[in-house]
């Protein structure tokens, strides 16, 4: 399972990584809402751990896009 952690805060970020290392999962992470767009569109992610509040841009304005990007590589909606 790929784990996404988008968080604009870097201890958060570190701390969940280790957790879920722990957990025995792989977890990538990004510090704003273009990176994660980024990487989402280069690999399937299973699940993502976004932050409410991003300084760039709020969840609210990534979720829509984060949608298109996997409706478009899945072939279904989402």
């Amino acid at each position: 399972m790929q784990i996404l952690i988008v968080d604009d805060e870097a201890p958060i970020i570190n701390m969940l990584l280790k957790r879920i290392g722990r957990w025995g999962y792989d977890a990538l992470s990004a510090q704003n809402g273009t990176d994660a767009l980024k990487l989402i569109k280069a690999q399937p992610i299973d699940l993502i751990l976004l932050d409410v509040y991003l300084k760039e841009t709020s969840a609210i304005e990534l979720i829509p896009k984060i949608k298109i990007i996997i409706a478009e590589a899945t072939d279904k909606p989402i």
